[in-house]
């Protein structure tokens, strides 16, 4: 009906300053009991951060109980996996950057370390070798996980098998040339080419690309 059932007062110093950090919204539970809330910052100009934020919590409706799931001083990436039992995550704290994929309910963690020496020759980072890591999307059946790096405007996919926890590079591109539209069933990966104006697929086990209505890799 509309009606307001809490009110969460700010957590930690008030900001004198900008940026000030707002609350954001994850999503609900599967089973609809909790609400999912993190902290983030708005940027203005530049090149967007691909970090989502950090603190993330949950918010227990039936019981009004808040508890923390991620806490980090700095900016973190994370995804709850599509049956909620585990959650990934990537903290900028770390360097070399790691990924962690954490069970819920137990608390065990795996973790892979992301190598990225292969941009130490990149020539269009304006910001040295500083790397975020985001937009981590989890399989259907929670078999694997996608997620981007970026160094400045040069961004690179890669899919790790949470099973075996090795790590594949599917793809490089440029900031604002390809959207991650859907993760298919059949293991491919639909994403819209920004720059051509048209939908293509990427396999994740070769990273193949293919032209929408074709069978034919992309030359």
């Amino acid at each position: 009906d509309g009606a307001l059932f809490r009110t969460i007062s700010y957590q930690g110093e008030i900001p004198r300053s900008d940026p000030h950090r707002t609350l954001a919204l994850y999503g609900w539970s599967l089973d609809s009991s909790t609400v999912y809330f993190y902290y983030s910052f708005g940027f203005d100009g530049g090149l967007p951060t691909f970090w989502k934020g950090y603190d993330l919590q949950g918010f227990i409706y039936n019981r009004r109980l808040i508890h923390t799931i991620l806490t980090n001083e700095g900016w973190m990436s994370f995804a709850f996996s599509s049956d909620e039992e585990q959650i990934a995550y990537a903290r900028d704290d770390n360097d070399p950057r790691i990924m962690y994929i954490r069970r819920i309910d137990s608390g065990e963690v795996k973790s892979v370390l992301l190598s990225l020496a292969r941009y130490e020759e990149w020539p269009h980072s304006d910001d040295g070798l500083y790397t975020q890591v985001g937009w981590i999307q989890w399989s259907a059946n929670d078999d694997g996980i996608i997620f981007i790096t970026s160094i400045g405007e040069h961004l690179e996919l890669f899919y790790i098998d949470t099973e075996s926890l090795i790590t594949n590079s599917l793809l490089e591109f440029y900031y604002g040339e390809y959207e991650i539209e859907d993760w298919l069933d059949n293991g491919l990966i639909q994403l819209w080419n920004n720059f051509e104006d048209r939908v293509e697929f990427l396999d994740i086990k070769d990273g193949t690309l293919f032209l929408s209505g074709t069978s034919v890799p992309e030359s």
